[in-house]
């Protein structure tokens, strides 16, 4: 019996066991913008999601309540300047007002929370802390009752639709890998599922200790079926070079 002579890609497998980590270009920490009490925490635990602009805390901060009374003043003084003749006055009141605003910009005053301000024309030492990105709560620095300074970190925040899994391979394994190459990868708390990942990144150096060379694989987790801290065997088929 004869076959025709067929041209075919000769591969080989590579196999290795990491642990899936946070995709650390996600990770944000949410800090106090100004000194305040935080009368209220709604992200009161760790693995608590939240969407952007959701209600993180509500600060009490009399620094807060003066700024808001002064963009009030600086909002009538340039009301009031509109009758005025001189281009210096208008020009003036209008400065004025664009620096309170942004003032209270910088102290964690949404957008919309200065609108109502103005809506309103009513000043509130308590402000709601608002998320500027969506993401899971993986750790709270303090507790409902506490003061935090201007800067002091309260959440740090991960987005889980993606995460690494972190793999060490022998150097002659990992000389064979290539950026953008796929990944399979089965974990251990999920038997018979597959996901698929691509390589991210390749560590330059090997480790002194280990003899082995980092290897990142980023994973798709849309489902929020991977959980970080779990560990994984990946497959990789890297061609045979002769």
């Amino acid at each position: 019996r004869t076959v025709a002579v067929k041209s075919m890609p000769m591969t080989r497998t590579i196999r290795a066991i990491g642990e899936l980590r946070y995709d650390e270009g996600t990770l944000k920490t949410i800090s106090a913008y100004v000194d305040g009490r935080l009368d209220r925490l709604y992200a009161d635990y760790n693995g608590f999601v939240v969407k952007k602009g959701d209600r993180l805390a509500l600060v009490y901060s009399p620094r807060l309540y003066s700024g808001q009374v002064e963009l009030l003043l600086a909002k009538k003084a340039r009301e009031r300047s509109r009758s005025a003749t001189l281009a210096r006055v208008i020009q003036s009141s209008r400065d004025l007002y664009e620096s309170s605003k942004q003032r209270l910009i910088e102290l964690g005053m949404t957008a919309s929370q200065i609108e109502q301000l103005e809506r309103t024309g009513e000043a509130n030492s308590r402000m709601h802390l608002c998320a500027p990105t969506g993401g899971t709560v993986i750790e709270k620095f303090v507790v409902e009752g506490q003061y935090v300074k201007e800067g002091q970190a309260i959440y740090k925040l991960a987005d889980l639709s993606t995460v690494w899994l972190m793999l060490k391979l022998f150097p002659e394994d990992a000389a064979t890998i290539r950026y953008g190459q796929k990944v399979e990868a089965a974990v251990q708390s999920l038997p018979g599922r597959k996901f698929t990942g691509r390589v991210s990144f390749i560590d330059p150096n090997v480790d002194p200790k280990t003899r082995t060379v980092g290897v990142r694989v980023v994973i798709p987790n849309q489902d929020g079926l991977l959980r970080v801290g779990d560990y994984a065997k990946a497959t990789i088929e890297v061609p045979l070079t002769g």
